[in-house]
């Protein structure tokens, strides 16, 4: 929170706390919008995914991580040029500088992607041969990845994707678009899985008058007997995916 005299600059999250606000504070000036649709985001990674392509040939491990703040709250304020046209110079400064990335992590994006652009897929491999023809693939399987959770069917959002190694078959035959492409999706997935993501509410920036006592936050497992679990239950079912939410065994695959 930003404090500005008597003034208070925060951040409002989801609804429920919109509400709350205006009920305890009903003559105050806000410019707080409606709610906008739930999303889903990663958290912490607590093992990598792990994904092979069909035809068993191909193989990719990725991280997904909670994207940093400044740059998640940079992307919807267009200060980062999420274009693939982007001049990648500048993009690199403002992310070195501004976002204290790595420079060669910043260097090595392939992608933003997903509701508002605000999920990155970044390359950490090195030296992997074929990499360059295997990448549009990866990016497509991501890109497919990122506009509708598994586990709600709900955008996921600023959340970052590290490949951090892939094997790739000998033959060129055998890494073709559809099994890369499938390759790319289901690693995101079994990343995403793995790094215990949450449901979460629209975030809004306010600057109003308000005291202290009505600042908080929550966070809201998948288990189906809390309200969040219910809650993802509905999502499903509106989105139109069946049965209960998946499980890292869904996309996490031996290798």
């Amino acid at each position: 929170m930003l404090v500005l005299g008597n003034r208070h600059r925060f951040i409002v999250l989801g609804s429920v706390m919109k509400r709350k606000y205006k009920l305890e504070r009903p003559s105050a000036k806000s410019n707080i919008p409606d709610p906008s649709k739930y999303a889903e985001g990663g958290f912490d990674p607590e093992i990598l995914g792990t994904s092979k392509s069909a035809n068993g040939l191909n193989r990719i491990f990725i991280e997904a991580l909670c994207l940093d703040w400044e740059t998640a709250y940079a992307i919807p304020k267009g200060e980062i040029n999420t274009s693939p046209d982007a001049d990648l110079k500048e993009r690199y400064y403002f992310l070195a500088e501004r976002c204290t990335w790595k420079g060669t992590d910043a260097r090595n994006i392939w992608a933003f992607g997903g509701k508002g652009n605000s999920n990155v897929l970044v390359n950490l491999c090195k030296s992997i041969d074929n990499l360059d023809r295997v990448k549009d693939a990866i990016i497509a399987g991501f890109q497919q990845a990122v506009k509708q959770s598994p586990v709600t069917g709900l955008p996921i959002v600023n959340t970052r994707f590290n490949i951090v190694d892939m094997k790739l078959a000998e033959n060129a035959a055998d890494f073709g678009d559809d099994q890369m492409t499938t390759l790319g999706l289901r690693g995101v997935y079994a990343a995403f899985m793995a790094s215990t993501p949450r449901l979460q509410e629209a975030i809004y920036e306010d600057d109003t008058f308000i005291g202290w006592d009505n600042i908080g936050s929550a966070r809201f497992p998948f288990d189906s007997s809390t309200r969040a679990g219910k809650l993802a239950a509905e999502l499903r079912q509106k989105n139109g995916l069946s049965g209960d939410p998946p499980n890292l065994a869904t996309y996490m695959d031996k290798l």
